[in-house]
């Protein structure tokens, strides 16, 4: 199998989180994104979404949408389970990933994109700001963290947070904002985990491949 994309999207880390959690990163290959762009020939070729990840499952065959991976590994890889049993505390792993992808990330891989420009849009940022506060507040209304985002042991709802997390940093660096300073539960959350091995496998991951991003951009501009 492989898993084409790349850590710096918080769709792909989740994935890959979940199989770090599993033992089994190795059992996947990982490409990266065909021809460099999402919007390359040889990536909508892949997948006409335009978006990763997607896994290749047999030669020729793709599987698109990070939440879809997500399920299918749970079933190929069982152990160890990263959904609980308890039917409440699995919905709630749900629901937190659901409140992610409908609400959090799109606008917030936008703004971290806006923030981290030279001179940025102050309208559109703030516009876009004001969108992901909402979301936001969605999630820290229905969060109810305890050793990890539910329950006791890590479960697919942190593979997904902490991507999350590792953007409301590079937003807070770039723009000087916190978004988390009216989620406190959500704050507390991030000062919980911060120090595991989970949160900083993801957050080195995620860096080295901003910074890979950052010097290609450089790359191409002194080429221009």
């Amino acid at each position: 199998m492989k898993l084409f994309g790349a850590h710096l999207s918080p769709y792909f880390e989740r994935v890959w989180l979940q199989l770090h959690l599993k033992g089994q990163t190795d059992a996947v290959d990982y490409p990266g994104v065909p021809g460099n762009a999402l919007r390359s020939p040889e990536h909508l070729a892949h997948n006409p979404i335009g978006r990763i990840p997607y896994l290749e499952l047999t030669e020729g065959e793709f599987l698109p949408e990070a939440q879809v991976i997500v399920e299918h590994f749970e079933r190929l890889f069982p152990e160890p389970a990263l959904r609980p049993a308890d039917p409440p505390h699995a919905a709630r792993v749900d629901l937190i990933c659901r409140l992610l992808d409908l609400y959090v990330l799109p606008d917030m891989i936008l703004a971290a994109r806006l923030a981290s420009q030279p001179d940025p849009d102050r309208a559109a940022l703030g516009d876009t700001l004001r969108s992901i506060q909402s979301g936001i507040g969605y999630l820290e209304h229905f969060f109810a963290a305890q050793d990890w985002a539910v329950g006791d042991e890590p479960t697919l709802a942190d593979c997904a947070l902490i991507p999350f997390l590792f953007f409301a940093g590079l937003i807070q660096k770039s723009g000087g904002l916190d978004i988390l300073a009216d989620a406190p539960k959500l704050g507390a959350y991030r000062a919980l985990i911060a120090d595991t091995d989970l949160a900083r496998t993801g957050f080195d991951n995620m860096a080295r491949s901003l910074d890979q991003v950052r010097a290609a951009e450089a790359k191409a501009r002194g080429q221009g």
